[in-house]
């Protein structure tokens, strides 16, 4: 499997950005795992027994974003080997570098989402995928109902760092 993970310098978790009743800061997972294939084998691989959908709260030290019918992002899961495991049908491979995330909180988080992407708590999805202000984006909730994380692949955290000051202005 070929392996892209060099291409773009990793995200650096030090932007934050703090309005009355919302806080918008990057952060630093320790290893995000995309795993694609059956769904079973999917959470199998990851040692999970669900992965979160829209609008499913992650809660854990590790966790796995639904983001199709056949594929998942573990973060900080184990550490599998990257690749095609032909016996479980698995295509394994370390994004860890392939995504900046952001974590926005507060009253205003959700208002905040909704000025860049269709999303509600009384239309939920299997998938956490979406697209905010054109940027391909995984947006779910996290530990909490007022706090959500949004990934970015890396080269666009500053288009969205860009969106983020914009919006959090409005």
């Amino acid at each position: 499997m070929r392996k892209d993970n060099h291409r773009w310098d990793a995200p650096v978790a030090d932007k934050s950005l703090e309005r009355p009743g919302l806080s918008i800061r990057q952060v630093s997972l320790n290893r995000m795992t995309l795993i694609s294939g059956p769904f079973p084998e999917t959470l199998r691989a990851a040692g999970l027994a669900h992965a979160v959908g829209w609008p499913d709260i992650a809660i854990g030290p590790s966790y796995a974003l639904r983001l199709r019918r056949d594929r998942i992002l573990v973060a900080d899961g184990p550490d599998l080997s990257e690749g095609w495991n032909a016996d479980t049908g698995l295509a394994i491979s370390d994004m860890t570098s392939g995504y900046a995330v952001f974590e926005i909180a507060g009253q205003k988080a959700m208002g905040f989402l909704q000025r860049g992407t269709e999303i509600s708590t009384g239309k939920p999805s299997a998938s956490v995928n979406r697209a905010f202000h054109g940027l391909a984006a995984m947006i779910y909730a996290w530990e909490t109902k007022e706090c959500f994380r949004l990934h970015v692949a890396s080269p666009m955290q500053e288009t969205f760092w860009h969106l983020a000051g914009k919006l959090a202005d409005c």
